[in-house]
């Protein structure tokens, strides 16, 4: 669901933005938001790689099946 601004209304930056109608913040805001979104790809990116690093040390264990 697109606004006028091109966020979607179902975005947590929306709701950030949209409380600073017509201000000088807002402006800075909508031109950080892809900065904001590159943030948090990297912080999800760093987890997920040391989830499977963590997986990658764990060894095989036999399981008997009766």
């Amino acid at each position: 669901m697109e606004n006028k601004i091109g966020l979607c209304s179902f975005c947590p930056l929306y709701g950030v933005i949209s409380r600073f109608s017509k201000s000088e913040a807002r402006k800075h805001l909508l031109n950080a938001r892809k900065e904001i979104l590159l943030a948090a790809r990297s912080l999800i990116e760093k987890e997920i790689n040391r989830t499977e690093k963590a997986k990658e040390g764990e060894k095989a264990k036999k399981v008997e099946v009766n």
